[in-house]
């Protein structure tokens, strides 16, 4: 591929020995997601960033250490700028809700908006690259990653690369504006498939499902323009995928004419020797480079083996040469050889870090993420102003800390506004801020994230409502004593000591109306927190029945990084009237989420997961294919495809979410259009009493294809806002991308025939029309 005049002078000049040190990059700091693979300690790598050994680092936080370093890499004989990389995953020191909440918002100018604003953080903190967005598609709750994207759906999927790779990089080419950063799509691909939902575990599946499921969000990222694409852990099809040279150079780098870094994850080359792929480190450095990917993060095989294997003949330097260029050319168009400070300035980082801006982003942020999956009784919006008692219970409606979610490593500990301050606040309270020990102090590595015990002290109250009174109870722990709450160890749920329960039933039976506070720990998801069952833990449901037991006005607000298997919340006696997802809201979570519980925002988000009865029904899709026997036969008959203990499908649906009124959706009517392919419109009235949003959903079926397809796969949406009473024509233009998919034979391709066009408020909540495109 061309170089730009710069790069190409650059790189006539550069040894063999300096080249490779491009592609090498260090972290500044220990095991953040897995052992220090590199066997050099902190006073050598620097050594080597002064001898132009070193690319890029990862890890380095702060506007002033980034400066140091790169004070050091300047001091090298090319002095050749270092770009700052760090997994700006949902924020960096102002968290945003964590990316799978964020999808559930299905407002994509928010996502946008949300990348932008964290782009300007980190930018002002040091960083020009993030490790994000993740676009892994995934059909399995029981992965932790789950979290960190945008669900099960691959439309939603592309909808959400693209915003937020534009929100980090800004709408054009040019990433030399300082308040954008370098994007990264990861993981290069079929992460999400892992086998059992298994952190690292292998993944199986064909091309025919890498095509149309798993490669479409990365397609959307290129698209967009992101600069950077990291590859993964995990074998595929019994290939690491560092070693791929279909993905990552045959399909990536020349399918797509793609000029960007394709960056490794933490030694996936040196790991490759645990997958009994290698027999060495060389080897594995080879492989890796030969197959596409640019940067060695973390294994410093590239440093140590590539020179050699050139001599040898094994590596034709011109790949060298090529990921060399890709590298000045991400550090070119970041703006750092006209000015390699550009991240780096103090005064900068003060004044751009924890804006009021920011703050009010991610609370709007936490309010859209929000859905609410059950009302009974119109039990919300809750009454901020009249006579009441309220009584908010759960260990994880006070905790300031869980909340903010897995990947939120540079935000101080226990930052998070709680659900319990959310709820204060709202009901007329000033709440005087709690004392946290050396919390506001800690800079730079935050991954030990100090316990910080639930409390509530009335005493820190003023002001209120007339009338409106005001109690905490935790309930029993959600996490045994002594369990680490640090990013690096694992959690202990407690599943025994009951401590705490008499005390929040009591409290329950003396209040209007319950506010409860379950789910999981906000590190019982994200990376390396597989579960095998995505239930609530033992004692939050014992708590959760309790509680409902004494007072039938319970609001469950769940705090969770997946889908979660809740049919005791659910269904049967004894449950919460009203059940809204928060996720883990991030730094503003609890004002976003009162905002929701009290009328001040609606609540507009829909499920981007499939929510399963049991565990033992995933991996759940709603894009799932119909068997040779699919329908429920007469007379009890077992010879369909079915459970014996469970139904076939969610317990709450994909695209699933009330509001505070209600909607009625006419069948959809197709209309004519240009060429071939006509429009499908809907008349959305808003049946109820007060204005509303909803996500209207455009789903279509394939009835006859040379490949069978999904019974229902969402090709389009759109969010649209009516009046009370009101209602409104809303439309959706058929192209060739809502009909188009891959097979081996013909690539992508639109095929002639029958389809259905279903139109709803959620992936069941549709109707249907028939269509015919006929053949050319």
């Amino acid at each position: 591929m061309p170089y730009s005049p710069r790069v190409t002078k650059l790189l006539g000049e550069l040894t063999l020995s300096e080249k490779i040190g491009q592609l090498n990059q260090y972290t500044d700091f220990g095991d953040l997601t897995g052992p220090e693979a590199a066997d050099i300690d902190l006073d050598a790598r620097r050594e080597h960033i002064r001898t132009g050994r070193v690319g890029s680092m990862l890890n380095v936080i702060g506007a002033a250490a980034a400066r140091e370093m790169q004070d050091l890499a300047l001091e090298s004989p090319r002095a050749i700028p270092l770009v700052f990389g760090y997994d700006v995953v949902h924020g960096l020191r102002t968290v945003f809700p964590i990316p799978l909440g964020e999808a559930a918002s299905w407002h994509v100018e928010g996502a946008r908006l949300a990348a932008k604003l964290s782009a300007r953080e980190a930018s002002a903190s040091g960083i020009g690259w993030t490790f994000a967005p993740n676009v892994d598609i995934s059909y399995e709750q029981r992965w932790g990653r789950v979290m960190e994207g945008a669900g099960e759906c691959p439309h939603l999927g592309e909808a959400f690369a693209r915003a937020r790779v534009l929100g980090f990089q800004g709408d054009g080419d040019d990433l030399s504006a300082p308040d954008t950063i370098a994007a990264c799509a990861k993981h290069l691909a079929g992460y999400g498939f892992a086998e059992a939902g298994r952190e690292y575990n292998t993944a199986t599946i064909g091309d025919y499902t890498l095509h149309n499921e798993v490669l479409p969000p990365f397609r959307a990222a290129v698209d967009a323009g992101v600069a950077t694409v990291m590859n993964g852990f995990h074998l595929l099809n019994g290939q690491p995928v560092t070693a791929s040279r279909f993905l990552q150079r045959a399909w990536l780098k020349e399918g797509l004419t793609w000029p960007g870094v394709v960056v490794s994850d933490w030694n996936s080359i040196g790991e490759m020797e645990a997958h009994g792929i290698t027999a060495d480190r060389a080897e594995a450095s080879r492989i890796a480079l030969l197959a596409g990917c640019d940067v060695d993060m973390e294994a410093s095989g590239y440093l140590n083996y590539l020179e050699a294997a050139v001599a040898e003949g094994l590596v034709d330097e011109a790949l060298i040469d090529d990921a060399c260029a890709r590298v000045l050319t991400l550090k070119e168009r970041l703006g750092l050889f006209d000015d390699p400070y550009r991240y780096c300035d103090p005064a900068r980082e003060r004044k751009q870090v924890g804006t009021p801006e920011i703050h009010a982003a991610a609370r709007r942020a936490a309010a859209e993420s929000c859905v609410l999956l059950a009302n009974g009784g119109g039990l919300l919006p809750l009454s901020a102003s009249r006579p009441q008692k309220v009584a908010v219970i759960g260990e994880l409606a006070a905790e300031q800390d869980s909340c903010l979610g897995s990947w939120r490593i540079a935000a101080r500990p226990a930052s998070g506004v709680s659900l319990l301050q959310g709820v204060a606040e709202a009901l007329g309270f000033v709440v005087a801020p709690a004392a946290r020990a050396d919390a506001e102090d800690v800079e730079g590595d935050t991954r030990s994230i100090a316990p910080t015990e639930p409390h509530f002290d009335a005493a820190r109250l003023s002001g209120g409502a007339s009338g409106v009174e005001l109690r905490y109870a935790r309930g029993p722990a959600l996490l045994a004593e002594g369990s680490e709450r640090v990013f690096v160890k694992r959690l202990t749920l407690n599943d025994t000591e009951e401590a705490g329960l008499e005390e929040a039933i009591a409290l329950a039976r003396w209040a209007d109306v319950v506010i409860l506070g379950i789910g999981e720990h906000g590190f019982m998801s994200g990376e390396a927190r597989s579960r095998t069952d995505i239930g609530l833990p033992v004692l939050q449901r014992v708590l959760a029945k309790a509680v409902c037991r004494a007072n039938a006005n319970t609001v469950a607000v769940l705090y969770h990084g997946r889908a979660l298997a809740i049919p005791e919340l659910a269904e049967g006696e004894h449950t919460p009237r009203a059940i809204l997802c928060a996720w883990q809201p991030g730094t503003e979570g609890g004002r976003g989420v009162a905002d929701v519980l009290f009328g001040r925002v609606e609540p507009t988000g829909r499920l981007p997961v499939s929510f399963p009865y049991v565990t033992g029904q995933c991996p759940l899709s709603y894009r799932r294919f119909a068997t040779g026997r699919p329908t429920e036969l007469p007379d009890n008959s077992v010879w369909w495809s079915h459970y014996e203990d469970a139904p076939n499908g969610p317990l709450f649906a994909f695209g699933h979410g009330l509001g505070y009124t209600t909607w009625a959706c006419s069948a959809p009517t197709v209309h004519a259009g240009e060429g071939a392919y006509p429009s499908v419109r809907v008349t959305l009235t808003n049946t109820g009493e007060c204005d509303g949003t909803t996500v209207v959903q455009l789903y279509l079926r394939d009835v006859a294809a040379s490949r069978a397809r999904p019974m229902k796969e969402l090709r389009d949406f759109a969010r649209v806002r009516v009046a009370a009473g009101a209602s409104t024509e809303v439309a959706f233009q058929l192209t060739p991308k809502h009909l188009e998919f891959w097979t081996p034979e013909e690539g992508w391709h639109v095929e002639p025939g029958d389809f259905e066009l279903m139109v709803g408020l959620s992936s069941v909540e549709v109707q249907t029309v028939a269509w015919t495109l006929p053949a050319a």
